[in-house]
């Protein structure tokens, strides 16, 4: 039996975050349509360099019964109740995507049904049936298609439909590029609530993408998302009462917004979290939980905290001094970086190979090996 695991976040697509020196300077949906999490990029100064991948949600597992997953899915979505809309997302999404041909026979029965409850004007079976199309599951891909059934759910008041219609005008996909026409869309399911919606629409306000440059607005519409529990608003608004975009320089509000992003395992949120209690800004200096929240987000493969939670151990700040953890954490984000920031981890680690001997070294691989091997265990169950 084939089986999948995903990780999916709130909604319909999926939001890219681009910041450099701390500053947010791209919010927009990444991950096509069909494929529901949130991608996550950020870019620090100095050793502060990028963090890969953040999924939002805990995953689900999927096995034969694709077609009672599209029609339950789609039952749910048609619902009011906020928890059993993204219910019926999630199991939209599983059955549509990534399936490798197993129970399509009956995917494809159930497909056929769904057009006919879209051509009797079902506003979730049109969703789905446009999901069909830019997926090319079950049908030809066609994103001309995707659009005209994805915009009549929209039309008829579907946010997730109407989010994901803004991010075909954001991109270009079956429809001409139109930063203003993705506003208008992405702002109607922002309207009734949808936290991915307010939080890109924050980020169109922090770049002036479609709309004017309003930082007030951005804060406004990352606070409504950030409320919701989407970690990478909650993170955005931490980052907003740090510099003092659109509210007032606020450390502790800073450091309550950024905690609690953390908390809800958001990975750069973690990073900023160890970073500040290795700097005592806005929390009290403490190396010790520096280290803890370092540990968090390089336990989730990001080489940032691996090669910051490597210089704790090899100053033997916040841990006793250990070449070998340290020789390991370096190793592991060398392996994950690219270009000057790969250089720069790897110079690191062969640093820290000259004050050791080569069975230290060499313990310190088979950790990193050892550690690999789980992590992409993890990963792929």
């Amino acid at each position: 039996m084939q089986t999948l695991w995903q990780c999916f976040g709130f909604c319909a697509g999926g939001v890219f975050v681009v910041a450099r020196f701390g500053v947010v300077l791209f919010a927009t949906p990444f991950v096509c349509v069909g494929f529901f999490g949130v991608v996550i990029t950020a870019a620090y100064p100095s050793r502060w360099r990028f963090v890969r991948r953040f999924p939002l949600a805990a995953a689900a597992r999927v096995s034969d019964s694709v077609p009672s997953v599209i029609d339950a899915g789609r039952r749910l979505l048609m619902r009011r109740h906020s928890v059993s809309r993204w219910l019926g997302v999630i199991g939209l999404t599983f059955a549509l995507v990534g399936l490798g041909g197993q129970g399509m026979t009956g995917a494809q029965t159930s497909l056929a049904e769904t057009r006919q409850h879209a051509e009797q004007g079902d506003a979730a079976a049109q969703y789905i049936l446009g999901v069909s199309y830019a997926a090319g599951e079950g049908v030809p891909q066609d994103y001309a298609h995707a659009v005209a059934w994805v915009r009549k759910a929209a039309d008829q008041g579907l946010a997730v439909a109407q989010f994901n219609l803004g991010y075909m005008y954001t991109t270009g996909q079956g429809v001409p590029q139109d930063d203003a026409q993705a506003v208008v869309w992405v702002r109607k399911a922002a309207d009734q609530g949808l936290a991915a919606a307010q939080f890109n629409l924050g980020g169109m306000y922090a770049t002036g993408r479609g709309v004017p440059q309003d930082d007030a607005q951005a804060v406004a519409w990352y606070r409504k998302a950030a409320e919701q529990g989407l970690g990478a608003a909650t993170f955005n608004l931490g980052f907003m009462y740090a510099t003092g975009q659109g509210v007032p320089q606020d450390d502790a509000q800073a450091v309550a917004w950024v905690r609690k992003a953390a908390d809800q395992g958001h990975a750069a949120a973690q990073i900023s979290l160890g970073f500040r209690y290795a700097t005592g800004r806005g929390v009290p200096q403490d190396d010790a939980q520096s280290v803890a929240w370092y540990r968090k987000a390089a336990e989730q493969g990001r080489a940032t905290a691996q090669f910051n939670l490597g210089g704790m151990y090899a100053t033997g700040r916040g841990a006793p001094r250990d070449y070998v953890e340290a020789h390991k954490w370096n190793s592991l984000a060398a392996s994950r970086a690219t270009g000057d920031t790969q250089q720069q981890y790897a110079q690191n680690r062969d640093a820290l190979a000259q004050l050791m001997t080569p069975a230290q070294i060499a313990e310190a691989q088979q950790r990193a090996a050892e550690w690999q091997a789980a992590f992409e265990q993890q990963q792929s169950e």
